[in-house]
């Protein structure tokens, strides 16, 4: 079992043949668990097998619909050399994804679309170019990207006294028109928003670089994806708690069987397995063990 978490939140019970832990976390929220062997705890080899060329394999696992994660650890055991139990997996996600929106009104009832911005962003360009005067040679002066609202010739509007303020503040309250959009905020509000009690703005702030362009996101309302014409899928790509939520699940000797509540973030995952591993980091690293969900060492 394995319950839902936000790159950040907590653990749920599982079982397997050597013992599991799933750990709920932000690739942040509440909490899911932590699987763990029924056999004493120890340490396992300091071999891993992280690149794409080794976990692709793996993955055929999964997608074969009759693989599960001890056939996983076991695979990986052969791999490293080592003996059967004593192989980990430490298994989680890049990102979570919104369900269908029409999947979520039919069994919610709640308010969940499909949000197109091409029509307006070109509609603001024309705007643009009458402004600049390149209406003969239209440019395109916005350009949007999941969520993002880049300005790509701000120079010219500075040379024709246009203050690039004015437009922003424009283009947001039409923005915020479009059915489905829930908030648009400036890159520069980010650094003073309350990342505590704000997980829309932590998310901003933690995925834009200052040189990245942007000058506005835009994050529609949960259950809401952006569209993409004549491919009705399932998406991710917005700060939402369903895009940010993913398990984290660890399968083998030495972690603790159990449900934790709390929260967990996806950066506690390595120094929870230096602790499995009983090796120290060599610097500072981001995140905590989670020394719960580990059985006591030898």
């Amino acid at each position: 079992m394995v319950r839902r978490v936000d790159a950040s939140t907590g653990f749920a019970a599982a079982a397997g043949a050597v013992g599991a832990g799933v750990l709920a976390g932000e690739c942040a929220a509440p909490a899911a668990g932590c699987v763990a062997p029924p056999q004493a705890a120890s340490r396992v080899p300091v071999r891993t097998h992280a690149s794409l060329s080794i976990v692709r394999p793996y993955s055929a696992l999964f997608r074969s619909r009759t693989g599960n994660l001890e056939q996983v650890r076991r695979r990986g055991a052969a791999d490293l050399g080592s003996d059967d139990h004593g192989a980990l997996v430490a298994l989680t996600a890049d990102h979570g994804v919104t369900p269908l929106p029409e999947r979520t009104r039919a069994k919610t009832g709640g308010a969940a679309y499909r949000v197109l911005l091409d029509t307006l962003v070109a509609g603001l360009n024309r705007d643009l170019d009458r402004l600049a005067g390149t209406a003969d040679a239209p440019r395109q002066w916005l350009e949007f990207d999941s969520g993002m609202l880049l300005l790509r010739d701000n120079g010219r509007f500075a040379a024709t006294g246009i203050k690039t303020d004015s437009i922003l503040d424009a283009t947001i309250a039409r923005i915020l028109r479009v059915q489905g959009v829930a908030r648009v905020i400036k890159p520069a509000d980010l650094a003073s928003a309350d990342t505590a009690s704000d997980p829309v703005a932590r998310r901003w702030l933690h995925l834009l670089t200052p040189d990245a362009g942007v000058v506005l996101t835009v994050t529609p309302q949960p259950g809401s994806v952006w569209d993409i014409p004549n491919l009705p899928i399932a998406m991710h790509g917005v700060a939402s708690d369903d895009d940010a939520h993913v398990p984290i699940i660890l399968w083998g000797r030495g972690v603790r069987r159990g449900a934790y509540a709390g929260r967990m973030n996806t950066v506690d995952i390595a120094p929870t397995l230096s602790v499995l591993l009983g090796i120290t980091p060599l610097a500072l690293v981001d995140g905590h063990a989670r020394t719960e969900a580990l059985l006591p060492r030898n």
